[in-house]
C-alpha cells in the first residue's frame, strides 16, 4: 500500500513524490496492491506512471479542496487509464455525472466493488447503460431516485452498503415510495447507517422505524446477512421485541448485526448498544455562529467547521455553557473561520477558548485582516492564553491585505504555526512586486521558516486591472522551475479568481 500517515495524504512534498515516481515506482511498481491518492495534483503526477503498476487492485481516489470542475477531464482520462489494468478489482472515487459516464462506459469484467464519495448524480440505467460487473456497491444517498436507479444500473449486485446519515424523514419516506416498485435484485449483503440530527430535535422519531422496518421487507427473500448502524434513534430500536420483529419472514438470513446510538437506555438483554451523551460525535455538519439561536450543544459537539463571520454575544454565552464536567471536547472540529474584528475585544478569548476545545483542529482561516501586525498581535495571546494546540495547525487561510506585510510578519507566523503545511494567500503577488522578488525567492523564504510547508496556494482576483499579465508572469516562473522537477503546480479557476497551487 502506498499512503502517508493517517489523515496527511496530501502533504507529501513533491520532492518525495518525484523520487518515487522516478527512481521506485519503474523497478517496484508490480508489488503495489493498493494505492490511495489524494487530490487533483497527486492524480496528474501519477498518471505518466500507472502503467507500471501491474498488480494493482485497489485504488482510491480521493477528493480535496483544490478539485475543481476544470479537472474532469484529467480526471477521467485518470479514470480510463486506471481501469486498463487487468488486476483492478476494486475503485473508489468522488463522481458526477461525467465521471459517471467515464467509468460505467470504461470499466472492465475485473471490476467489482465500487465505492462512490460524495457522489452528486446516479442516472437510469439506460442513460449511460449498465455495470454487470459489480458485485459490492457502497454508497451515500443523496436523492430517493437512486435506489432504484442502481439497481437496475448495477442488476448483478450482491453486497449493499447504504449510507443515510443527516437525511430528513420525508427522504426515507420517498426512498420507500420509489423503491417500492417490483425491482429485482440479488443483494444478499446489506448494510445500512442511518440517523440525524434536526435543528432541535434528535430526529422525527414517527417514521424511522417504520420505514426501516418497511424497507428491508424489500431483501427478505434474498438477504443474508444484515448491518444496522443506527444514530440517535428512537426508542423501538431499544426493544429487543421490536429489533427482533425487523427480521422476521427473513428465510436466508444468516448474520444481524447492530451497532445503536440512542439516548434511551435499552433492554437489559440487549447488547452493542451506546447510550448517547451530548458530546458524542456523529456527522460532518457546519455549525455557522450567527444562527447559534437554532442549534443545539449537541450540534456543537458534532460540528467540523466553526464559522465565527458574525460574532455576536451570543458566542460567549454559548462557550460559558460548554464548561461542563469532564472537560468535554470539540473532537470533530477541523477548522475555524474567524471574523477579524480589532474593535471586538473577546475576539482573543472566544477564539482561545475554542481552540482549547478543539484537540483535532488543523485549519484556521482569518478573514477581514487589513493590518498583520495587530492579526500577529492576537495570534500570540492564544498562545499566552494556553492555546497550545495552535502549535499543531497545519493549514492557514491569510486575506489580503491593503497594507504590505510587516517585515518580521512570516518569521513570527512560523514562531506561531510551526508545524504549517500549506498556507493560502491572496496578496503574495502585491507582496512580490512592492518587494521587487522574484516567486521562487519568495518560496525559498517560507520554505525557510516554515519547514513542514508542502503546498503554497496564490489567489489572484480577477478584479485586479493587472491580473492576466500578473499570472501570465507567475505561471512563466513557476513553469521554469517545474521542468527542473523543483516543484508541480496546476492553476484553478474560480468565479472571482484564480489560484496558483503549488505542490513544494
Amino acid at each position: 500500500m502506498i499512503q502517508t500517515r493517517k489523515g496527511n495524504e496530501n502533504n507529501v512534498n513533491y520532492k518525495t513524490i518525484y523520487i518515487f515516481l522516478n527512481d521506485v515506482l519503474p523497478t517496484y511498481g508490480h508489488h503495489i496492491q493498493c494505492l490511495k491518492l489524494h487530490g487533483a495534483q497527486q492524480q496528474r503526477a501519477f498518471y505518466p506512471y500507472l502503467q507500471f503498476l501491474t498488480n494493482l487492485e485497489s485504488l482510491t481516489l480521493k477528493p480535496d479542496q483544490t478539485y475543481r470542475s476544470s479537472d474532469s477531464n484529467q480526471l477521467n482520462q485518470f479514470i480510463i487509464k486506471s481501469l486498463s489494468l487487468n488486476t483492478l478489482n476494486k475503485f473508489s472515487l468522488s463522481t458526477d455525472k461525467n465521471t459517471l459516464k467515464t467509468l460505467i462506459r470504461s470499466a472492465s469484467c475485473h471490476l467489482t466493488n465500487l465505492i462512490l464519495i460524495q457522489p452528486h448524480h446516479i442516472p437510469p440505467f439506460n442513460y449511460f447503460g449498465q455495470m454487470l460487473y459489480i458485485k459490492c456497491l457502497s454508497i451515500e444517498l443523496n436523492d430517493d431516485s437512486w435506489l432504484k436507479n442502481i439497481l437496475q444500473l448495477m442488476p448483478n449486485l450482491i453486497e449493499l452498503n447504504l449510507f443515510l446519515v443527516d437525511k430528513p424523514d420525508p427522504f426515507y419516506l420517498e426512498l420507500h415510495d420509489s423503491f417500492h416498485s417490483q425491482i429485482q435484485h440479488s443483494i444478499e449483503k446489506l448494510y445500512i447507517k442511518f440517523g440525524m440530527i434536526t435543528n432541535n430535535h434528535y430526529l422525527y422519531y414517527k417514521t424511522k422505524f417504520r420505514w426501516i422496518e418497511s424497507f428491508l421487507n424489500n431483501f427478505k427473500k434474498t438477504l443474508k446477512s444484515l448491518t444496522l448502524v443506527g444514530m440517535y434513534v428512537e426508542n423501538n430500536f431499544a426493544n429487543i421485541h421490536q429489533l427482533q420483529s425487523l427480521i422476521d419472514d427473513f428465510s436466508q438470513l444468516e448474520t444481524f448485526q447492530y451497532h445503536i446510538q440512542t439516548s434511551d437506555r435499552p433492554d437489559h438483554c440487549v447488547s452493542n448498544y451506546n447510550i448517547n451523551t451530548d458530546n458524542q460525535i456523529f456527522n460532518n455538519n457546519t455549525l455557522e455562529i450567527d444562527r447559534l439561536k437554532s442549534f443545539t450543544k449537541a450540534q456543537l459537539f458534532m460540528c467540523t467547521k466553526f464559522d465565527m463571520i458574525g460574532v455576536s454575544s451570543q458566542i460567549e454565552s454559548l462557550l460559558s455553557f460548554l464548561k461542563l464536567k469532564n472537560n468535554p471536547e470539540l473532537v470533530n472540529l477541523k477548522e475555524i473561520v474567524c471574523l477579524y474584528d480589532s474593535q471586538n475585544l473577546s475576539f482573543t478569548s472566544i477564539l482561545s477558548k475554542l481552540i482549547n476545545l478543539s484537540p483535532n483542529l488543523q485549519i484556521i482561516s482569518i478573514c477581514n485582516c487589513n493590518n498583520t501586525n495587530l492579526a500577529i498581535k492576537q495570534l500570540k495571546e492564544l498562545v499566552l492564553n494556553r492555546s497550545e494546540r495552535i502549535k499543531n495547525i497545519k493549514y492557514i487561510n491569510l486575506p489580503s491585505t491593503h497594507d504590505n506585510f510587516h517585515s518580521l510578519f512570516f518569521s513570527d507566523l512560523s514562531k506561531l504555526f510551526p508545524k504549517l503545511q500549506v498556507i493560502t494567500f491572496s496578496s503574495i503577488p502585491k507582496y512580490i512586486d512592492e518587494k521587487e522578488i522574484t516567486l521562487l525567492e519568495m518560496i525559498q523564504y517560507l520554505r525557510n521558516h516554515f519547514i513542514h510547508l508542502t503546498h503554497l496556494k496564490l489567489q489572484i482576483m480577477k478584479n485586479d486591472g493587472n491580473f492576466q499579465r500578473t499570472l501570465d508572469n507567475l505561471r512563466e516562473e513557476l513553469s521554469e522551475s517545474m521542468k527542473q522537477n523543483k516543484l508541480y503546480y496546476t492553476t484553478e479557476k474560480q468565479s472571482k479568481r484564480f489560484v496558483l497551487s503549488i505542490w513544494l
